[in-house]
């Protein structure tokens, strides 16, 4: 939806969703016939530039399927998760503050829940024990 003139730049403007490879396949076999990219759009509904980007990034599909995109780099090496995960399992107590000042690797608050929820290692509430008796103390420590 365009936005009125002189009005607000609004970022929640939602994109449009990924074309199926029916579609695409549809698009390309247009385009082989001769037709124009403009009656293509006009065919199918589809925006031209929608129509372009689809036709030059044909030869990089597989089989009309788009490969995966890479996305964001990750901000920690295996090298750290795994030292990360180390001492986490050796120090179940540890907080994310702990993590941080002993093994120096300056990560975010939801970057380590992120690492060690990938393992199964979650939050919990540890159970209460009743505190031991002097008396109690004693037997065991004999």
């Amino acid at each position: 939806m365009p936005r009125s003139p002189l009005g607000p730049i609004s970022a929640n403007i939602p994109r449009g969703k990924e074309l199926t490879p029916h579609t695409r396949a549809k698009i390309t076999t247009l385009r082989e016939e001769g037709i124009s990219i403009r009656e293509i759009a006009e065919r199918t509904k589809i925006s031209e530039n929608t129509v372009k980007w689809t036709l030059k990034s044909e030869p990089r599909r597989n089989a009309g399927i788009t490969p995966k995109r890479t996305g964001r780099p990750r901000s920690y090496t295996e090298r750290d998760q795994r030292s990360i995960l180390r001492f986490v399992r050796n120090n179940p107590k540890s907080t994310y503050i702990d993590i941080r000042q002993n093994l120096h690797i300056d990560l975010s608050h939801d970057t380590f829940q992120r690492i060690l929820n990938s393992v199964g290692i979650k939050n919990w509430r540890a159970k209460g024990r009743p505190a031991l008796e002097p008396q109690d103390a004693k037997v065991r420590y004999t």
